[in-house]
């Protein structure tokens, strides 16, 4: 499923807002999930808050770090799926293969999907 653009945007306010509100009431907070269910799907956004001894925000290089980037890295988990894993056995895979290679999880997502489309052409309007 793919998430529509105005969606993306109000959730990465919110999610933005949700992680700027959590730095200042809680200092020693490393990241936060929001979880958000679309149409019966699950979509994990995480987001790494202030780090106090850098005091910038960073969720680590291998991490997402925008909605689009989180919804393409749902997207080849979904892929992952679809050849018999299981969304946690595909979310360990994607990891795996990133760090095996030393690219990020959103550049291993996009290679996933660039090669899935091979396998799963996309229908025609």
């Amino acid at each position: 499923m793919k998430l529509p653009p105005r969606l993306l945007d109000d959730l990465a306010r919110l999610a933005g807002q949700l992680a700027a509100d959590i730095d200042v009431a809680v200092s020693d907070v490393g990241s936060i999930t929001l979880t958000s269910i679309v149409d019966g799907e699950r979509f994990d956004v995480v987001i790494g808050t202030r780090d106090p001894v850098r005091g910038g925000t960073d969720s680590g290089a291998s991490e997402p770090r925008s909605l689009a980037d989180v919804s393409e890295v749902n997207q080849a988990i979904g892929v992952l799926v679809a050849s018999g894993r299981t969304v946690a056995e595909a979310r360990a895979e994607l990891r795996r293969v990133a760090e095996r290679w030393n690219r990020s999880t959103v550049d291993e997502a996009g290679r996933t999907l660039r090669d899935a489309r091979g396998w799963f052409p996309p229908a025609r309007p």
